[in-house]
């Protein structure tokens, strides 16, 4: 067998070997365990809101009440019908107690769009179809 050929097939047997003890290494340490589950209480975070005031997010927490947070760049089109269809649902979801807070991603994702406060009064305040 050539030399080079060798030399491959073992640089490739051992490159897998360390990917899949990294994959087995991953599996069963804590990092497939990060996050939450269904259930369980959303971490506290700060927001601040278009009129500069900053809240946390357990401000709007209460017994037997949820929080929706949508998070909608403002020169989204498929953002724009979600608010939408948020505001539709507005009614229904305030009666099974969901409070919904809708957030503009830190610097609109790196586009310019609308101001927040003004795309969702548009987009919540107009039922109609939207261009």
């Amino acid at each position: 067998m050539n030399t080079r050929i060798l030399l491959y097939v073992i640089i490739i047997v051992i490159l897998t070997v360390v990917t899949l003890s990294l994959i087995i290494v991953l599996y069963n340490s804590s990092v497939v365990n990060v996050g939450i589950k269904v259930g369980d209480y959303a971490p506290n975070a700060q927001f601040t809101l278009d009129n500069g005031t900053t809240v946390d997010l357990s401000d709007f927490l209460h017994h037997g009440h949820y929080v929706l947070l949508y998070f909608a760049a403002t020169w989204c089109s498929s953002c724009a019908y979600g608010v939408l269809t948020l505001s539709h649902y507005a009614q229904l979801l305030a009666a099974r107690n969901v409070t919904v807070i809708i957030l503009e991603p830190y610097n609109d994702l790196g586009y310019s769009g609308t101001p927040v406060g003004i795309f969702v009064k548009y987009f919540a305040g107009n039922n109609s179809s939207c261009s």
